[in-house]
């Protein structure tokens, strides 16, 4: 069984030091707190480009739910306004 290693630098300190790269991926999806060899904390603060999507989803819901909310209440208002001038010609 081959493992790759992914070498990495401390932000503090400048230590190399290197992980497996399936533990690296790991760190990069969860976000969590490791130390550097000399005990300086370390974390992936980037967002993951499947945490991109999601959000890029979720603002794309937002507006299309925002859009048809103002189509609907639009319509609604134009019902309205028809009714409106049917009455006021049977005047």
């Amino acid at each position: 069984m081959k493992v790759k290693l992914y070498e990495m630098s401390c932000s503090e300190c400048g230590v190399s030091f290197w992980i497996t790269d399936e533990h690296d991926d790991k760190l990069r999806e969860c976000h969590n707190t490791f130390f550097c060899p000399n005990g300086h904390r370390q974390h992936y603060p980037q967002k993951t480009e499947g945490e991109k999507a999601i959000e890029e989803r979720d603002r794309y819901k937002r507006s299309y739910n925002s859009q048809r909310e103002t189509s609907e209440r639009l319509a609604r208002s134009n019902s309205a306004l028809r009714g409106v001038i049917t009455r006021q010609k049977k005047k």
